[in-house]
């Protein structure tokens, strides 16, 4: 059985383009671009590089069309830039 999970690196780089967050898993995916639903804030930071499995979403993800909406579960940091606390 294949691993379902993915690595990608947070990115607020298309803010301007209507995506608060996205996820991009590089190259050579299909979408590269995920349009993280329900994700843990603590997650959310520019430039953290991330494993986690996702599940397509219907939820709109309002005027953001850089990515497929997707329920983003099971994440695990594999680096992020700035220090966090986890409760």
């Amino acid at each position: 059985m294949s691993d379902p999970s993915v690595t990608g690196t947070v990115t607020n780089a298309h803010a301007a383009h209507g995506c608060p967050w996205s996820i991009d898993l590089g190259a050579g995916h299909d979408p590269r671009y995920l349009t993280p639903i329900g994700m843990d804030e603590t997650f959310l930071k520019n430039d953290a590089h991330i494993r986690s499995t996702h599940r397509p979403s219907r939820t709109s993800s309002g005027s953001c069309t850089m990515g497929a909406p997707a329920v983003i579960e099971n994440v695990v940091a594999m680096w992020i830039a700035e220090r966090i606390h986890l409760k």
